[in-house]
């Protein structure tokens, strides 16, 4: 049970952000009721549970303010909530798409789970703010040279 449960919180976290699972017609079904299913909420304490993953890694480390708690915290209510929408919420689904497709199913779910919660989280202002930011520190000529170069 263990293996399984570090399986499937490998799968939701770290196949979130990736491409696209080979899956099949039932787990297109399993994807959209975990999406219906969850709570925008839901979809923001599923992101912070990454981050707070993610902010353990030494690269990452030194501009966090996580505490060991903190990811605890995150980690135990993310838990619940990827347990309510696999074993509850849509349990018929998941039952189904994982007969039919295997663990592919639950991948392939947490990536259009994850897909749909950095979609609104990167639409708020603040955010579209901060990234078209990055815009100003590129070269114009270099982007110039580069389109017109396309354009050839």
């Amino acid at each position: 049970m263990r293996r399984f449960a570090t399986r499937l919180a490998t799968l939701a976290g770290g196949l979130a952000i990736c491409g696209a699972a080979n899956a099949g017609p039932t787990s297109d079904a399993l994807s959209k009721c975990m999406v219906a299913k969850s709570t925008p909420q839901d979809r923001v304490a599923l992101v912070q549970w990454y981050f707070a993953a993610l902010s353990v890694n030494a690269s990452v480390k030194p501009y966090t303010t996580f505490t060991p708690d903190q990811r605890v915290a995150v980690t135990k209510h993310a838990v619940d909530i990827m347990q309510r929408l696999i074993i509850t919420d849509c349990r018929q689904e998941a039952l189904t798409a994982l007969h039919q497709d295997g663990m592919v199913a639950v991948q392939s779910s947490f990536e259009a789970l994850g897909r749909q919660a950095a979609g609104e989280l990167t639409s708020d202002p603040a955010v579209v703010k901060q990234m078209s930011s990055a815009i100003t520190y590129a070269d114009p000529a270099k982007w110039a040279t580069f389109l017109q170069a396309a354009t050839k």
